[in-house]
């Protein structure tokens, strides 16, 4: 890999970490149209990545009033749970997620309550990165 290609992959590792967890999430395995009712949006406790070190992303979910998504440990086995999948990269290892304290919900389309996630709530994907992390704008 030359010197430009390997800044560019430095400067968008994580970014494609992110829209590759984002891509998965159980979120978008429910209808497209429903899509328009949760934003998306994420934060990284770092802007700079030392091989060696650990850091977080906050991947947070800001539903519509009204409108819900599954936790990510549904009440009912049929229900799609709420994932965030990362694919693995060299030089970056990710720990146990952690997913949000869900809401026990009343709703019409099921007898008992329901484990989901309303309003704005936060997913935090742990990752620490070892010695094989590429060297990039970025990365030191």
């Amino acid at each position: 890999m030359n010197h430009a290609a390997g800044m560019m992959y430095g400067t968008r590792i994580i970014a494609v970490l992110l829209a590759t967890a984002l891509c998965v999430s159980g979120l978008l395995s429910q209808p497209a149209r429903s899509s328009k009712h949760v934003q998306v949006e994420s934060k990284m406790s770092l802007t700079q990545v030392k091989r060696g070190s650990s850091f977080e992303a906050e991947i947070i979910l800001k539903i519509a009033a009204g409108w819900h998504v599954n936790s990510h440990k549904p009440s009912q086995e049929y229900m799609i749970p709420t994932t965030i999948e990362i694919d693995s990269k060299e030089g970056l290892v990710v720990s146990d997620i952690r997913y949000p304290k869900a809401t026990m919900a009343k709703l019409a389309l099921a007898e008992d309550s329901l484990s989901v996630y309303e309003g704005t709530v936060s997913v935090i994907v742990p990752f620490t990165s070892t010695d094989k992390l590429a060297a990039g704008k970025g990365v030191n």
